[in-house]
């Protein structure tokens, strides 16, 4: 867990243990790439500069791995893999911490959601609640990781390296989410509806 304070160790880590040919020198790779961009732009709460800074390691995989050979879909399957494996162990046990508070799964995601959103997805970021009987629902309409990938020139990679994560969220806690539309994907909002499977 404590790791995850320092995004270049993580990163590294899980770089090596993807089952990657020649990882060493797609690390080098990586590290050379990230090397060259600029810092991203410091906003919001500390959480927000750290999930920034992931980011940015994300931004440098993934044309580590294009330059690789690799194509762009395969590339962002592989950053959506290195990302969960960093990311995935601890929502996994925030969510086994709320176990104390009941076992059903709905009020568990949305007492698991309010500390994310409290803790790494802070201003900029805009999250609405959504009225939707017992279910999980809320609208967020400013993301600042689908600006920075916007900014980077790589919108596209919102959806591997953040987006995509959120469904392996919900499976990984007995829940469906449906989700239509993503800021990352053009719209205004990424409506999130989370509800028993």
């Amino acid at each position: 867990m404590l790791l995850l304070l320092f995004p270049r160790l993580a990163y590294r880590r899980a770089v090596h243990r993807a089952g990657l040919a020649r990882p060493d020198a797609l690390w080098t790779q990586t590290r050379a790439i990230r090397s060259g961009l600029p810092p991203p732009q410091r906003v919001g709460l500390p959480g927000l500069a750290l999930m920034l800074r992931y980011m940015a390691w994300s931004r440098a995989l993934y044309q580590a791995l294009c330059e690789s050979g690799l194509t762009p879909d395969a590339a962002g399957a592989m950053v959506r893999q290195v990302n969960w494996s960093i990311f995935g162990p601890g929502i996994g046990v925030a969510f086994s911490i709320t176990r104390l508070r009941g076992i059903e799964p709905l009020p568990r995601v949305r007492l698991v959601t309010d500390l994310l959103f409290t803790l790494l997805f802070t201003r900029p970021f805009r999250r609405h609640p959504v009225a939707d009987g017992g279910n999980v629902s809320f609208e967020v309409t400013a993301c600042p990781l689908a600006d920075y990938f916007k900014a980077q020139g790589m919108p596209q990679l919102t959806h591997h390296a953040a987006c995509s994560l959120d469904f392996l969220m919900a499976r990984d806690w007995g829940v469906s989410l449906s989700r239509e539309r993503t800021i990352a994907n053009g719209y205004p909002l990424c409506d999130f509806r989370f509800h028993k499977s």
